[in-house]
C-alpha cells in the first residue's frame, strides 16, 4: 500500500469552474476533469510566470510533484481544446491556504467521520477537499 498523498496548498477556490466550448449543445458534450491543484499549479507556472521551484514552494509540494501535476492539467486541457470538449475544475488533494493548518486538519475529521454515497458508488469520505474511498 503505497503512502498518502499530502494536501497541496492553493490559494483559493476559483470562481468559475465549468468551461463550454461554444455552439455544443450539453447533450453531446464530452469532458475532462481538471483537479483543483491542477488549476493552481496552470495559474502560478503559465499565468503568474514562477519557476517550477517556486512554485512548488508556494504549493508546499516537491518540485516532481508540482511537474506531475502540471503535467496532468496540460494535457487534460490540451485534450479538451484539441477536441472541443468541456473543461470541469473539481476535486484533488488541497487546502486553502487561507485555512490555518489546525482548522483545516478539524475540518477533514469531522467531514471524514461522514459517509457519503453517490449513485452505486462505494460509501466515500472526504479528506482535504477530495472524495475518498474509505479503507
Amino acid at each position: 500500500m503505497g503512502r498518502r498523498k499530502k494536501c497541496r496548498r492553493v490559494d483559493g477556490l476559483p470562481a468559475v469552474t465549468f468551461f463550454k466550448p461554444q455552439g455544443v449543445p450539453l447533450a453531446e458534450l464530452k469532458g475532462v476533469v481538471v483537479e483543483v491543484e491542477g488549476l493552481e499549479a496552470l495559474r502560478l507556472v503559465d499565468a503568474e510566470g514562477l519557476s517550477q521551484e517556486e512554485a512548488a514552494a508556494r504549493m508546499r509540494v516537491s518540485r516532481p510533484t508540482l511537474c506531475r501535476i502540471l503535467g496532468a492539467a496540460r494535457g487534460a486541457v490540451a485534450r479538451a481544446l484539441s477536441k472541443g470538449w468541456s473543461i470541469r475544475v473539481e476535486g484533488g488533494d488541497y487546502a486553502l491556504e487561507s485555512e490555518s493548518p489546525e482548522r483545516a486538519d478539524l475540518a477533514a475529521e469531522a467531514v471524514q467521520e461522514e459517509d457519503v454515497t453517490l449513485g452505486s458508488c462505494e460509501p466515500q469520505r472526504r479528506c482535504c477537499g477530495r472524495m475518498r474511498e474509505n479503507t
